[in-house]
């Protein structure tokens, strides 16, 4: 399965973060990218601030292959793990669909490294329900949204879904309420771009 052709149709609101991303981040001269998979959200950011310093890292050495390939040399990747990650001094943090991997501990960690190294962080990310009911419309709106995404992208509906439910267990996203509060404690600003069922949009920057 081609990463990059499907992951775009089967999350509600990936291309509209893409959007954000490539507009937010327009002036800051030096840029760390936190998860930077196969290098979409760095392709986008990099195509209106061609001259900034682009840092990225994530655990996945298959996928930062693919990034090497899509961006070129000029970029300074690593193969590294948050947890261990010591984040540099720099304009600006970006993370796309990678930080709910960690516990709700790891992240808030993460967070106060973040908001101590950077003055802003742009934030694209998977969110919990707040109650059951919630859980039950976003579940079956996501099923309904990756069936019809399915079947435009000729792929077998009903595998994906078990895709999607074994990946489901693995995840640790945190709720809205529960990352704004995080990142209000530290004593940040945070303005929720927008929500499409179970992802956000966050723009946090120092108040």
């Amino acid at each position: 399965m081609d990463y990059d052709a499907v992951i775009p149709k089967l999350c509600p609101g990936y291309e509209r973060a893409l959007a954000e991303f490539s507009m937010r981040a327009q002036n800051a001269g030096s840029i760390l990218d936190l998860g930077i998979g196969t290098g979409n959200v760095a392709r986008v950011i990099l195509s209106k601030n061609p001259r900034a310093v682009y840092f990225g890292i994530d655990a996945d050495e298959s996928m930062l292959s693919r990034a090497r390939v899509k961006l070129g040399a000029g970029l300074q990747i690593t193969c590294d793990d948050f947890r261990t990650f010591v984040i540099p001094s720099v304009d600006l943090v970006v993370s796309s669909l990678s930080i709910h991997h960690l516990e709700h501990d790891e992240q808030k960690q993460l967070f106060g490294q973040i908001y101590e190294r950077s003055p802003r962080f742009l934030h694209f990310e998977l969110v919990a329900p707040e109650t059951k009911a919630a859980a039950k419309e976003w579940k079956e709106a996501i099923d309904a949204h990756v069936t019809k995404q399915a079947e435009v992208l000729g792929l077998d509906a009903a595998l994906l879904l078990k895709l999607q439910d074994m990946s489901a267990q693995k995840d640790k996203p945190m709720a809205y309420s529960a990352h704004e509060k995080t990142f209000k404690s530290l004593g940040a600003k945070v303005e929720c771009v927008f929500r499409e069922n179970c992802f956000a949009f966050y723009d946090v920057s120092r108040a």
